[in-house]
C-alpha cells in the first residue's frame, strides 16, 4: 500500500484525528477554515465568473413536461446535487471560479473548498467575491479529497468531487471514485 492509499484509508476510519496528522505532517498545520487575504485582482476575478456564468447558464436544459394522454404526464427535470467539494491547487482562484461558478448555476445547495494551507487566505477571498457562501478550508493533499469523500467529524461528506491537483490528490480521486462521485481524473498539465 502505498502513502496516497494510506492517508485515503486513515482518514475513511479515523477521520478528524488522522486529518489532523496528516495535515501537520505533510503541511506543517492544522486544518482550519480559510480566512480571507488582501491581494486579490477582484475586477479580473469577477469578469471572469461572469463569462462563466453566462455560459453554464445557456447550457442548462430546460425542464420538460407533457401528458401524452389523458391524466398521463411526462417530466424531466435537473435536479442540482445537494453538495459539491472542490479542490483548489495552492492559490489557483481560477479553478474555483470554474468549478463554483458551475456548482452555483445549477443550484447546488453547499460548496466546500478544499484548498493548501499556502494560499488558502486568496481562495476564501476569491469565494467570498464570488458569493460562493462556501466552506473554505486549508487543507490539502490526499487527506483533503479523503475528508470530503467520506466526511470528518468537522466535515460533512459531499456528493461530487472536482478539480485538478497534484499526482497525490489525482491519485487520492481515483481511489474514492467508487465511494463518491468525481468529475475527472485531472491531473497537473
Amino acid at each position: 500500500m502505498n502513502t496516497t492509499e494510506r492517508i485515503v484509508r486513515d482518514v475513511r476510519e479515523r477521520r478528524d484525528s488522522a486529518l489532523w496528522e496528516w495535515s501537520l505532517r505533510l503541511d506543517d498545520a492544522e486544518p482550519a477554515r480559510a480566512e480571507s487575504a488582501d491581494g486579490l485582482p477582484t475586477e479580473s476575478l469577477l469578469a471572469l465568473a461572469d463569462a462563466v456564468r453566462r455560459w453554464h447558464e445557456l447550457q442548462r436544459p430546460p425542464d420538460v413536461s407533457l401528458e401524452i394522454a389523458p391524466g398521463v404526464e411526462l417530466e424531466r427535470r435537473w435536479v442540482p446535487l445537494r453538495s459539491v467539494g472542490i479542490y483548489v491547487p495552492r492559490g489557483l482562484v481560477s479553478t474555483l471560479v470554474m468549478c463554483a461558478v458551475p456548482a452555483q448555476v445549477a443550484g447546488v445547495e453547499r460548496i466546500v473548498v478544499m484548498t493548501p494551507p499556502d494560499g488558502s487566505g486568496l481562495v476564501a477571498a476569491a469565494a467570498e467575491a464570488l458569493g460562493a457562501d462556501a466552506e473554505v478550508w486549508a487543507v490539502g493533499g490526499p487527506q483533503a479529497i479523503a475528508a470530503l469523500a467520506y466526511g470528518t467529524e468537522s466535515i460533512e461528506r459531499v456528493d461530487k468531487i472536482v478539480g485538478p491537483g497534484n499526482a497525490y490528490v489525482n491519485e487520492a480521486k481515483l481511489l474514492v471514485a467508487g465511494d463518491v462521485a468525481i468529475d475527472l481524473p485531472a491531473g497537473p498539465s
